[in-house]
């Protein structure tokens, strides 16, 4: 399809995409800007730039964005992820999690009630479940798993995920903004990772990185995140298990961040360079959501998410509410099923939960692992239904 920017200008669209994030960030220096929040900016901006066919839907930048910078992201946003203070995070963010699982399956089962789109429909709604419980990946697999024969209903059930994926997330990142919801949840809990080291006490300052220039430690922490994808994405391939190279790569950099708190201190400068490659990722995830293509089959499976969706979210926010959980954990629960691990990282990195950013990424690995027997699981039971 046609676009201002050719999808195969690799540098034009990484330029478009950093420029939107630059317009997001320096957004944020207003007031309006930090209630909307640079993620939200950046995922609207570039979704609006697509669907104006200035850049393109699809391009190998998109799939670098996914396949390269969000592994080097994550180790750099979990610099200071001492095990021993976020642990009390995981277990709230895991009843988010696991309450979005439960409203996905229901939801899935009352939308197959409701809305009919054919012999395959069990297949399809168990494809879609696998994906908002795991992400894209489980959306292929799961797609393979079943093989589904009619290769427009896949294509179909790829765009409508795609844009309902997109308001859902947008929904997401406002709802901290919302005065009435607010004042539902709890706010008792500090989101935020602090520079003290709760074993010991002491307070390590922010002004004394490894006694190099900035521009040193800069290098010194990309070195430090590449190592570590490469050490964990070559024992995820020594293993035989590809797909599990992010929890590794979480687990390694947490391991670090928990055994030598204080070395792991003195990285100055990460998080923000990790900020920023998600902010990238989410901007990706926008300009690759077709709009104009809701037609047909897509429009009837839009539909049939908005129920899944609804369902899944009225059964975060009940869970929330009994198990005194704070609007952050409930968010990025959710956020971790519908989405999965990166985008439950850039939120929480985004919205300043840096305390959030493990479990989010953990409850996404679990997602990945669970989403596609849930998938094969429904459709089967459906199939009988």
């Amino acid at each position: 399809m046609f676009s201002l920017i050719s999808s195969e200008n690799s540098i034009a669209v990484a330029a478009g995409l950093f420029s939107i994030v630059l317009c997001g960030l320096l957004a944020e220096r207003t007031e309006l800007g930090r209630k909307v929040s640079a993620p939200l900016i950046a995922l609207a901006g570039s979704m609006l730039l697509s669907n104006t066919r200035i850049l393109p839907f699809e391009s190998p930048t998109y799939d670098f964005v996914v396949q390269y910078l969000v592994p080097i992201a994550i180790p750099l946003l979990l610099l200071n992820a001492n095990l021993k203070r976020i642990l009390r995070e995981t277990g709230p963010t895991l009843i988010a999690f696991l309450a979005g699982t439960v409203g996905t399956i229901l939801g899935a089962i009352v939308g197959f009630t409701l809305i009919d789109i054919g012999p395959e429909t069990h297949k399809i709604v168990g494809v879609l479940s696998a994906t908002f419980i795991g992400g894209p990946f489980n959306f292929v697999a799961v797609a393979q798993s079943l093989e589904i024969e009619d290769s427009t209903l896949v294509a179909s059930a790829a765009t409508a995920q795609g844009v309902v994926a997109i308001f859902y997330l947008i929904m997401l990142l406002m709802t901290p903004g919302i005065a009435f919801i607010s004042r539902l949840y709890g706010s008792h809990r500090d989101h935020s990772v602090s520079d003290a080291d709760s074993s010991t006490g002491v307070q390590v300052s922010q002004a004394d990185p490894l006694d190099i220039t900035e521009s040193l430690n800069v290098a010194a922490c990309v070195t430090f995140s590449l190592l570590v994808c490469a050490f964990s994405l070559g024992m995820a391939d020594l293993i035989g298990m590809p797909n599990f190279g992010i929890l590794i790569i979480t687990a390694t950099t947490v391991a670090l961040a928990s055994l030598a708190p204080t070395f792991m201190h003195r990285f100055t400068g990460g998080d923000d360079i990790g900020r920023l490659l998600i902010y990238v990722f989410i901007a990706a995830i926008g300009a690759q959501s077709n709009i104009w293509q809701l037609a047909g089959t897509t429009s009837i499976l839009v539909g049939f998410l908005a129920i899944l969706l609804t369902v899944h979210a009225l059964c975060v926010l009940i869970a929330g509410r009994l198990f005194g959980l704070t609007l952050p954990e409930v968010v990025i629960g959710s956020n971790a099923c519908a989405f999965g691990a990166p985008t439950a990282a850039a939120v929480a990195a985004g919205k300043r939960w840096h305390g959030l950013v493990t479990p989010g990424i953990l409850c996404g690995i679990l997602g990945y692992i669970i989403a596609n027997f849930i998938g094969v699981g429904l459709s089967t039971f459906l199939q009988s239904w």
